[in-house]
């Protein structure tokens, strides 16, 4: 796991609203929405291209901007399509750190060979998420508790911090 870029004061700023986003488990991506043969996409920067899971008619058929979604997310950590939730402004996208993810997970299972981990989340009234996330630690073993800062990747999550919390 690499150093974060991010200070530990920012974090504690940050975590309330990040954790607010969990509840939905919610980040802004920004990226160009696009119809094709009447499926929506949103294609980001760096050119992946998210299927838009909800085709809703209040949607532009093409635009550009920052966009608050709900991501599925596989077994293998990878965001497979999205809810576009809403646009977001800049001003907004510049003050908050959407891209970033805090939460607290049990791993119930460890990938040696892929450097993954398996986490599930528990969410008050939403069901229990079940996440895989690259870049694991040799600290890390089955059945721990864990708190993980994690971030968006192109199409991974990728934990940037993480520290085992006792149980």
């Amino acid at each position: 796991m690499k150093e974060s870029q991010i200070s530990e004061r920012e974090l504690n700023n940050f975590e309330f609203e990040a954790k607010n986003n969990l509840e939905n488990f919610q980040f802004i991506l920004t990226g160009m929405l696009r119809s094709e043969d009447n499926t929506n996409y949103l294609i980001t920067a760096d050119g992946t291209k998210f299927k838009v899971k909800n085709n809703r008619s209040d949607l532009p058929s093409r635009a550009t901007g920052f966009w608050q979604v709900e991501p599925t997310i596989d077994n293998k950590g990878k965001l497979i399509n999205l809810i576009v939730e809403k646009k977001i402004s800049s001003e907004e996208f510049l003050t908050k750190p959407f891209h970033l993810v805090i939460f607290e997970g049990r791993i119930v299972q460890l990938s040696k060979k892929a450097g993954g981990v398996t986490v599930k989340v528990k969410r008050t009234n939403k069901k229990t998420l079940k996440l895989t996330l690259l870049a694991a630690t040799k600290a890390m073993k089955v059945g721990q508790l864990w708190k993980f800062v994690a971030e968006l990747k192109g199409n991974c999550l990728y934990i940037k911090k993480g520290h085992h919390l006792k149980d």
